[in-house]
């Protein structure tokens, strides 16, 4: 990864892993990332650059000491079948317009920090509760909630 060129403003691992504690802190320019199967830990999360607008990760491992809350300009977060821990979710940036979590393990007492700019979420095969449902942003437009067990 460290080879990869600075200028790079997608990097798209659909096919391939992250390797572990890797640093994306050289790709500055990078504004799309997508991930899968990857681990990612506190120094991989860490090292990603504030100017990331989509993060898309599957079937990931995070880390439950990881933060989203550095990622200022994050619009768009998609999480599917990965660990995404009530902590994890609590450090949602407040730019955040687009939330999906497909069959994660968010549990019953989970909720959504204040995020004004939600204006989509998804919600699939998870675990949340009433609480979720009542941190839910006042602005939201779209909202799927589907086969979410409480």
């Amino acid at each position: 990864m460290a080879s990869l060129p600075p200028s790079l403003e997608v990097l798209d691992l659909t096919n391939s892993e992250l390797p572990p504690s890797v640093s994306l802190a050289h790709l500055s320019q990078l504004r799309v990332l997508h991930t899968y199967c990857s681990s990612i830990d506190d120094i991989t999360m860490s090292s990603l650059p504030s100017s990331l607008t989509e993060f898309t990760l599957v079937s990931c491992t995070l880390m439950r000491t990881a933060s989203f809350a550095h990622l200022h300009a994050l619009y768009a977060l998609s999480v599917i079948s990965c660990d995404l821990s009530n902590e994890l979710l609590l450090t949602l940036p407040p730019s955040l317009v687009s939330l999906t979590a497909v069959c994660c393990t968010v549990t019953p007492t989970a909720v959504l920090p204040l995020l004004p700019a939600l204006r989509t979420l998804v919600v699939r095969d998870t675990g949340i509760g009433d609480g979720f449902v009542a941190s839910l942003p006042a602005g939201l437009v779209k909202l799927y909630m589907v086969s979410c067990d409480s």
